[in-house]
């Protein structure tokens, strides 16, 4: 509704005319006035659809001074009136804007405010996601991208999304995602699919796709074997990075070295007892005694074959479990996302968790501020939840290849009755063994209930 007032707080510019006083004609012909010349009063008022929006523009008074209060400009792209007033209720902007109906001028100039603040504060969201989120994942990704991670797909380490043209040009790094340009690849059945509309969340064809190797799924599935605890077997020289090649060179050989030499001393003090009995003479109370410490021996045996048996045993249900969660005959990430526009599919990757909420944080329809607002929040959470992660199973990696060493020296210990020595019985590296070694299977199925849950 437009209504006459003596004294106007906002400025009405239509077709291209802005002042303060109008004509009756003016009023009529470019207000769309619906009675007579003779009738115009202040205090007139007639219902007309505008079909415009707010706009912050800063104008001066006819004295050259700023008017510091009247910076929102209502532009009325449309006006209807009378005979045209329900053609105006169908009408749409064609210049491609979204449409958003307001009963007031009043409510257009808050839409146009709400969407300046909006921008704003979508701005701060992507600020804080690069500072507090992006950074430290860039550093979690060097593991698998920096040059030192000999054998492994390589690529600069310090980004974090790629546009799709990169991608395609780099085999490396579309190895992380399998991106289809047409999105005609939906992915496998065993991926979970995310369709999205590029409409709706302001995306398009060239909108950035994150990649995202390192997370909690790459890492409970093996695909970073610097934290690959089996001790017993040796990853090959050309497939390793600095790091695995010194646990080469140092824990797989000291733990084969460790395990020989406990071998021979419990079979050289069995031996050295066996014979002892055989060649002295020896009271009927230290002969019983020596029988006994052959028994001590024989379970000193018994638990040093027990001590690699439990090792193998726990690595292997371990892999077993986790495996099971991977997707099926590939090491491709468990979500494919397929960006729609209408019925038209315009790209598909694959991603991680954390490579679909970075995803979603990149929306740029203040409409859906809410939605960024949260994947935004929810992506720095699995950043930092990827973080302690991979800390958490560094101190793993090094309990586990002290309690491997430990499993045989123990045996060793038990033979002579030294066991105080290291505070621990057999029963109890047991257990802490098999509890360090659980940890990833625990992170798997924890994965595995976020990827039903949270998606």
């Amino acid at each position: 509704m437009i209504k006459i007032i003596n004294l106007l707080f906002f400025r009405l510019k239509v077709y291209g005319i802005f002042k303060n006083y109008y004509s009756a004609d003016e009023l009529i012909s470019i207000y769309g006035y619906v009675g007579n010349k003779e009738s115009i009063k202040v205090g007139n008022s007639w219902n007309v659809v505008l079909i415009g929006g707010g706009t912050a523009e800063q104008w001066t008074s006819g004295s050259g001074n700023s008017i510091a209060d009247e910076k929102i400009i209502v532009k009325a792209y449309q006006l209807y009136s009378g005979t045209d007033y329900q053609k105006g209720e169908q009408e749409q902007l064609k210049n491609g804007s979204e449409f958003v109906k307001v009963d007031t001028i009043g409510e257009a100039i808050k839409h146009s405010i709400g969407k300046v603040v909006g921008k704003l504060f979508m701005m701060l969201l992507d600020l804080y996601r690069g500072t507090i989120g992006d950074g430290p994942q860039m550093i979690l990704n060097s593991i698998q991208t920096s040059n030192y991670a000999k054998g492994f797909k390589k690529m600069k380490p310090w980004a974090i999304a790629y546009e799709p043209k990169d991608i395609l040009e780099d085999k490396n790094k579309n190895s992380y995602v399998n991106f289809s340009e047409d999105g005609s690849n939906e992915g496998s059945d065993s991926q979970t699919p995310k369709n999205e509309e590029a409409d709706i969340n302001g995306f398009d064809k060239e909108t950035e796709v994150p990649i995202i190797p390192v997370d909690v799924y790459s890492i409970v599935t093996g695909q970073i074997k610097e934290f690959d605890v089996n001790f017993f077997k040796k990853q090959s020289e050309e497939e390793i990075s600095e790091w695995l090649k010194i646990r080469n060179n140092f824990t797989t050989t000291l733990l084969h070295i460790i395990i020989y030499v406990s071998s021979a001393l419990i079979l050289g003090l069995l031996i050295w007892n066996g014979i002892s009995i055989v060649i002295t003479s020896l009271t009927p109370e230290e002969k019983k005694k020596k029988v006994s410490n052959i028994n001590e021996f024989i379970v000193s045996i018994l638990m040093l074959a027990g001590s690699v048996v439990v090792m193998n045993l726990c690595i292997y249900f371990s892999d077993s479990i986790v495996n099971s969660l991977k997707v099926a005959d590939t090491n491709e990430p468990p979500i494919r996302v397929i960006l729609n526009d209408d019925d038209e599919k315009i790209y598909s990757f694959s991603t991680n968790i954390t490579g679909y909420a970075r995803y979603m944080s990149q929306i740029t329809k203040v409409e859906k501020i809410g939605e960024k607002f949260t994947y935004t929040l929810y992506y720095v959470a699995l950043v930092w939840i990827n973080i302690l992660t991979v800390i958490g199973l560094f101190i793993r990696s090094f309990v586990l290849i002290i309690l491997s060493f430990m499993g045989p020296i123990l045996a060793v210990l038990h033979s002579i009755q030294g066991e105080s020595i290291l505070k621990m019985t057999f029963q109890d590296w047991a257990i802490k063994y098999i509890g360090w070694t659980s940890i990833l299977v625990v992170l798997a199925l924890m994965y595995k209930i976020m990827l039903l849950v949270a998606l």
